[in-house]
């Protein structure tokens, strides 16, 4: 079925591990659910190999982009997720990348309806402090100028991901900037004058203080804090140690026209160790041809089964007879003929509620068989789901009060009592086994 399409939504997500407190979270509805309304998402710190066994994400595909095993511990730390939606797959151009800590991917201008070409790269830009960035991790702004040059004299670009720097309200472009007192050539691009940022995290660290520089240099924009849905610029990440903006999307000025909307969605613990999800729509224009198993279609339940004896068909003609049945039936009739589409689906439908209720009437149900499956036994009981109910929600009370020290001591004390509470149901049902 083909469908029209006039918006494109995206979000990126620091996951905090794709599998992390036992929690498949691939599998896990809470999840799924939150990032299915996207037609790409892109998620950061999957902390996964390739392998393993993903191959979709709810409704998405998935490609993966991770980092070696570290032989220290045997983890895997970092990586990406790239989820598309099968309608637009083909029209989102995965590019070669030799670096695991950022991927680039392609829209392309002519499905979606752009005026350019749209190059995304998704990015985890690990901590100062990491052992990784200390031991010798790439300069990242240094790799995206490379690659960058190369495709903004054609495309538009849009950065999004964790970059870990906070560059408070640090401008991102050159305030007032005019050519008339200035000896430069006409083809100078000029900085438009756009709306500067707020931003709830006040602090500028070196690296932030680099980003704004790169923005600058590049004529890109941060939408945190500067456009519709987040014009405060809320807070991306909570920890112990205080709350602060370190997720972005950043998007070419020639681009910023498309964007409709930028949102921080609330904080949910569990589905992130810390960080917050965020979101934004585009204005695009394409066609695609969905799946059947894509599209909801307005089913009737399946009608209960009979059983069928040598006096069925008489006492079933009896139920036709019926006063309820043959009121139904007379008013089926008195609707006449039935051309249209429409029509002729309330007809069908309304013809087989007359048989179904006759055969309620006259004839014995089958009775229902039940396979009787094994339980597994498993620790996330009745109580560790009430539980992580309660941690959520009172997640959503901290991320709108991440200041008040009442609200922040009680959310850690919950986190600690699920974590306690689920350490020890796993590690009671492993003595038993």
């Amino acid at each position: 079925m083909t469908m029209l399409f006039s918006t494109l939504k995206m979000c990126t997500w620091n996951v905090g591990g794709l599998f992390s407190g036992d929690i498949d979270k691939t599998q896990d509805k809470t999840f799924i659910d939150s990032i299915s309304k996207y037609d790409l998402a892109f998620l950061v710190e999957t902390h996964v190999g390739y392998n393993s066994n993903i191959k979709n994400v709810g409704p998405f595909n998935y490609y993966p982009v991770c980092r070696p095993i570290t032989k220290a511990n045997n983890r895997y730390y970092g990586g990406i997720a790239i989820l598309r939606k099968p309608h637009i797959k083909d029209h989102v151009k995965i590019l070669k990348n030799s670096n695991t800590d950022y991927q680039w991917v392609k829209l392309e201008k002519k499905f979606f309806g752009f005026h350019r070409d749209l190059y995304i790269c998704v990015i985890y830009y690990p901590p100062v402090t990491s052992t990784y960035t200390k031991k010798g991790g790439i300069e990242l702004f240094e790799c995206l100028e490379n690659d960058i040059t190369l495709f903004c004299k054609d495309a538009d670009i849009l950065l999004c991901g964790d970059f870990n720097a906070r560059a408070g309200s640090h401008p991102d472009l050159i305030i007032q900037d005019e050519i008339d007192f200035l000896p430069l050539y006409n083809t100078y691009p000029l900085d438009k004058n756009i709306m500067l940022r707020k931003n709830r995290d006040k602090k500028l660290d070196c690296r932030g203080k680099d980003l704004c520089e790169f923005c600058i240099s590049h004529q890109l924009r941060i939408l945190n804090g500067r456009t519709l849905g987040d014009l405060n610029g809320n807070f991306t990440c909570y920890t112990p140690n205080g709350a602060s903006v370190v997720d972005y999307s950043i998007v070419s000025e020639s681009a910023l026209d498309y964007i409709l909307y930028f949102r921080v969605a609330e904080f949910v613990p569990t589905l992130s160790d810390c960080h917050c999800k965020i979101e934004w729509e585009m204005s695009a224009q394409f066609s695609a041809n969905l799946r059947d198993d894509c599209i909801d279609h307005d089913l009737h339940t399946m009608p209960s089964r009979y059983m069928w004896s040598e006096n069925s068909v008489t006492v079933f003609q009896e139920a036709l007879t019926s006063p309820s049945v043959l009121e139904k039936i007379s008013d089926f009739i008195l609707k006449g003929h039935f051309t249209s589409k429409i029509e002729i689906n309330e007809a069908s439908v309304k013809l087989t509620n007359i048989f179904i209720e006759a055969a309620e009437q006259s004839l014995k149900k089958t009775p229902k068989y039940r396979k009787n499956k094994k339980k597994h036994k498993n620790f996330f009981d009745s109580d560790l789901h009430s539980m992580r109910k309660n941690l959520i929600n009172y997640g959503k009370i901290y991320s709108s009060n991440p200041k008040d020290p009442m609200v922040k001591n009680h959310y850690y004390k919950l986190y600690r009592e699920y974590n306690k509470c689920r350490k020890t149901k796993r590690k009671f049902l492993r003595q038993i086994f």
